[in-house]
């Protein structure tokens, strides 16, 4: 989802959740912008790690490689 989904999502679900208060619409975007962004977060985290253990496999191929040509 792109940043600006989520703003739009979290705008029409803030509208029918609290039509009439504008204060408690804000609160429950920012809530729940904050959800995304957390969200978010741990599937960076998750790509990180799952890049780590690429890179460490590729350095192991290589080296099986360099052992095998010796």
């Amino acid at each position: 989802m792109k940043a600006n989904e989520m703003m739009d999502e979290a705008d029409k679900v803030s509208r029918e959740q609290y039509p009439d208060d504008p204060r408690a619409r804000l609160a429950f975007k920012c809530g729940m912008l904050q959800g995304y962004i957390r969200r978010m977060d741990s599937e960076i985290e998750a790509l990180k790690q799952f890049q780590k253990n690429d890179e460490e496999e590729i350095l192991t191929l290589q080296q099986q490689l360099m052992e095998k040509d010796i």
